[in-house]
């Protein structure tokens, strides 16, 4: 005969049971969700790298990470940030810590474009060519989409959306303007 202490010990193995599998199914979906991204990341600095790689990144057991790799362990790490972070307040400072973490540094020397980009691969002919914002314009424009992000009432999905679109549009970095649109659209998400 079963005492009611040990059917409860017994409803709480089983509950405990069910809610770990329950885990492990979340952190399957999360570690492919994050190998997609990589993935994508790696196409797009023309890196071929294979899932498996990318798999072992994501659960943390690759030690040596090339410099040519370094750009995707970056980005892995900006995600990580994002989903610990839980941000209310998407402003200059996070974009900023986002920022650094792409770059792989603790410290920026600089922030947004200072000189006019001319690339041809940032190039849109609709009517006219246009690259970007002007550099004397990026810091008021990106203030607008912060106030915008903080005030605005529309659906989060919505507001991801234009918040991707518009960092693409003013470019305001240097280098990863592409990347950090996605991840502050996945953070307006959060």
């Amino acid at each position: 005969m079963i005492s009611s202490s040990e059917n409860k010990l017994l409803r709480v193995n089983r509950n405990f049971s069910s809610l770990f599998a329950y885990n492990q199914r979340l952190t399957y979906f999360k570690d492919l969700s994050f190998t997609n991204c990589l993935k994508h990341v790696a196409n797009k600095n023309g890196l071929e790298l294979d899932d498996r790689f990318l798999r072992s990144l994501v659960r943390n057991e690759v030690g040596d990470i090339s410099t040519s790799n370094m750009p995707i362990k970056n980005y892995l790490d900006a995600l990580r940030y994002i989903e610990k972070a839980h941000v209310n307040n998407i402003d200059e400072d996070y974009l900023a810590s986002l920022y650094a973490i792409l770059l792989g540094t603790t410290n920026l020397t600089s922030f947004y474009r200072t000189s006019e980009d001319n690339s041809r691969n940032n190039t849109v002919v609709i009517g006219r060519m246009y690259t970007c914002a002007p550099s004397h314009l990026i810091e008021g424009m990106m203030e607008s989409l912060f106030l915008f992000l903080k005030q605005s009432t529309l659906p989060s999905g919505v507001k991801a959306g234009i918040a991707y679109y518009y960092i693409n549009y003013v470019r305001p970095f240097d280098k990863y303007s592409d990347e950090l649109a996605i991840l502050i659209a996945k953070s307006v998400l959060g």
